[in-house]
């Protein structure tokens, strides 16, 4: 009868740790959970912090793409007024030399007189 006692203590206790250990699985299984919940939430997170960095990107390559295309064209205006520019001295520079002539064979008829 002590044996069988001490063999129902023994299974008490053995009963007792066993739902002390399931209790404490039981807890860690919960935090676990709320872990990967946490984990999940900052997944969430870093994927729309990455979609946002990746509009901010597309954005400022569409803004340089713009600028550059703007660079070009000025770049364009500024080759054609240089060369109309150019045009319109050669065209002073015509008429310049004959009104020098003119201005020469005004002074010497002056001289005359």
């Amino acid at each position: 009868l002590v044996n069988a006692q001490d063999q129902a203590d023994t299974l008490t206790g053995d009963k007792a740790a066993l739902e002390k250990k399931v209790a404490n699985l039981e807890s860690d299984i919960t935090d676990l959970k709320d872990q990967v919940d946490a984990i999940a939430v900052a997944k969430r997170n870093v994927e729309n912090r990455a979609k946002a960095l990746e509009d901010e990107l597309a954005e400022e390559q569409h803004a340089r793409q713009t600028v550059e295309k703007a660079k070009k064209s000025l770049e364009a205006e500024l080759e054609e007024a240089r060369k109309q520019h150019e045009q319109e001295l050669e065209t002073i520079n015509k008429l310049e030399k004959p009104r020098a002539g003119l201005q020469q064979e005004g002074d010497e008829l002056n001289d005359q007189l």
